[in-house]
């Protein structure tokens, strides 16, 4: 299956976090429409949810996985 890139909002974002203090995993933070990778993790870093730990970033349009970053790994701003 190929993948179809248009350069905008290209991918699909699964973002988990760590287990809670009661051992009970939050829900996942799924983000459709994502045009650039790095600024997403900007935005995290800067925001409620900056404790995640694993992300898994999708082709939009075909749905395949494009790749696998964990907390602290470099980010590229585009992945194909």
């Amino acid at each position: 299956m190929s993948v179809i890139f248009k350069n905008e909002n290209d991918y699909s974002v699964i973002i988990y976090f760590p287990m809670d203090l009661n051992k009970v995993y939050p829900k996942p933070l799924k983000v459709q429409y994502v045009h650039n990778i790095y600024s997403l993790i900007k935005w995290l870093e800067s925001s409620k949810y900056s404790n995640w730990y694993r992300m898994y970033v999708y082709a939009r349009r075909s749905r395949q996985l494009l790749r696998t970053y964990n907390y602290g790994d470099f980010v590229e701003q585009k992945p194909k």
